[in-house]
């Protein structure tokens, strides 16, 4: 069962415009300033990660050309930033932990260790010393 590839495109453009009237326009497009206030620390909604996969999701699924590597660098660190207290971690350390260990998980290693170094390491000099 296969539907008509523009159907499936119009259905997923029209939930993304649906769920831009409830959840917060932050999470559309890459979300790099979501991503640098979860890696300085800041506090980071709890369903911040939620939203953002939502999206990417709906977006890549529908057939749309979207982001693969920055979007799982910004769910890590705002998942990491929003759930480092429960592990005794800073904010900050923990979304930059969250960040490497979805960095470690992707198949396209050498792409991610350039993307992993240029976001991460620009954003927060001083977990790096």
């Amino acid at each position: 069962f296969a539907l008509w590839q523009p159907l499936v495109q119009a259905i997923g453009g029209a939930v993304v415009a649906l769920l831009i009237l409830v959840i917060p326009t932050s999470y559309l497009g890459l979300s790099l300033p979501v991503m640098d206030r979860a890696l300085q620390g800041d506090a980071v909604p709890y369903f911040a990660f939620l939203w953002k996969a939502l999206l990417v999701a709906i977006t890549l699924g529908s057939g749309f050309y979207g982001g693969i590597v920055t979007p799982q660098f910004v769910i890590g660190a705002v998942t990491g930033g929003a759930f480092a207290h429960w592990f005794g971690l800073a904010p900050a350390l923990g979304a930059a932990a969250l960040t490497a260990v979805l960095f470690a998980l992707g198949s396209l290693l050498i792409g991610h260790l350039v993307e992993f170094t240029t976001l991460l390491f620009q954003r927060i000099p001083h977990l790096i010393g």
